[in-house]
């Protein structure tokens, strides 16, 4: 198989949406969201240093959606409101796009080959977003006295972080930049060539971000 043609040819598209939560799951988050919220405005407050969001919309190009998107040339930037944070959302990955020695190992347009529910956790001290992921399938009533087992045993794990980059006037939401999980720098949101079996890695200087659309219930983003 020429693995040149299959790094420059394959097309992905990673769908972004709300993941159904129950109200237990969203009453235990209430609190904690309500918490960061305040620590983050105490904290970045008083940062007169900040970027605003509205300089990077200057630069590029904006669009309202789940997550406003803001593309400045080859850079794509999620903008996340703190009501968004510790929500969970479902990534699906799907192959949009296949050359002709991939099909005929059998891989075909809009297989979907990896889900993930993820999370996003703002750190207002270290001016990052988290990005954390769990197994939705284990779960227990909330006082049940075998919740802080289940809890601790099947706890999110960290896969991701983000800088960030900009925020609003009112610090209610922040920017960051995204290109690292699309170009194949990163393969925290997906891992095509080892999901699919094909094994190696994708050349991240052949690789781009073809297109992003955002939706009021999620998003779409097409990597080549």
């Amino acid at each position: 198989m020429n693995r040149t043609m299959v790094m420059k040819n394959y097309r992905l598209a990673l769908y972004l949406g709300l993941a159904l939560a129950s109200p237990a799951v969203l009453a235990q988050k209430k609190d904690t969201l309500k918490t960061d919220k305040e620590k983050s405005e105490k904290t970045e407050g008083s940062s007169k240093k900040a970027k605003k969001i509205d300089d990077l919309i200057k630069k590029g190009t904006y669009k309202k959606g789940l997550f406003n998107t803001i593309q400045v040339k080859t850079d794509v930037y999620f903008e996340i409101p703190d009501s968004l944070m510790g929500r969970q959302f479902l990534v699906v990955n799907k192959l949009s796009q296949v050359p002709m020695q991939v099909n005929e190992a059998g891989l075909n347009k809009g297989m979907n080959y990896e889900n993930k529910v993820i999370s996003f956790h703002r750190d207002a001290v270290a001016k990052k977003v988290w990005v954390k992921t769990l197994v939705p399938q284990v779960s227990s009533p909330k006082n049940d006295v075998i919740t802080r087992s289940v809890k601790d045993n099947f706890s999110e794990s960290v896969i991701e972080v983000f800088d960030i980059e900009a925020q609003n006037n009112d610090s209610t939401s922040v920017a960051i930049k995204v290109n690292k999980i699309f170009d194949g720098n990163q393969k925290s949101f997906n891992d095509v060539l080892a999901n699919v079996g094909l094994g190696g890695s994708v050349k991240s200087n052949l690789s781009y971000i073809e297109g992003v659309k955002t939706f009021p219930q999620n998003l779409v983003v097409n990597p080549s």
